[in-house]
C-alpha cells in the first residue's frame, strides 16, 4: 500500500517535471550541457575581465541587456586579479591583506579556509 501510494504521490511529479520543450528542466535540474555552457562562459568573461583587462561594456560573451548581473560580478573578480600584486593601505600587497584577512572564514561543511584560494592566481581563478 506505501509503494502504491508513494507511486501515486512521486510519479505525477516526477512526469511534470520531464523535459517536453527544449530549455525546461528534469526536477528543476539543469541539463549537463547547459551547466558545461554556463561554466565555459564563466571562465571566458573572467579571462576577459581579469587576464586581458577589457571594458566592461564590450566583454565577447556577456553582451546585451540580459547578462547585467553577470557583467557586474565577473568584472568585480577581474578588478581582484588587477589589484592582486599593487601596494594596500594595511599590507605590502592585496594578495597579503587577502590572505591575512580571509585566514578565518572557511568554506561551510569543508574547513578550508578563504585563504586558500588567496595564495595565486591560478588558484584564485578556481576558487568557488
Amino acid at each position: 500500500l506505501a509503494i502504491i501510494l508513494t507511486l501515486c504521490v512521486v510519479c505525477p511529479l516526477v512526469m511534470s517535471s520531464v523535459p517536453l520543450v527544449s530549455g525546461m528542466y528534469f526536477l528543476g535540474i539543469p541539463p549537463v550541457s547547459t551547466m558545461i555552457r554556463s561554466l565555459a562562459v564563466y571562465y571566458r568573461a573572467l579571462w576577459y575581465y581579469g587576464v586581458t583587462r577589457g571594458p566592461y561594456d564590450e566583454c565577447p560573451v556577456l553582451k546585451g541587456d540580459n547578462h547585467v548581473r553577470a557583467r557586474v560580478h565577473c568584472a568585480s573578480i577581474g578588478v581582484i586579479f588587477a589589484l592582486f600584486e599593487k601596494p594596500h593601505y594595511r599590507h605590502d600587497t592585496f594578495q597579503t591583506d587577502m590572505i591575512l584577512n580571509l585566514r578565518n572564514v572557511a568554506i561551510p561543511g569543508t574547513g578550508i579556509p578563504l585563504s586558500f584560494w588567496s595564495y595565486s592566481r591560478t588558484a584564485l581563478a578556481l576558487a568557488p
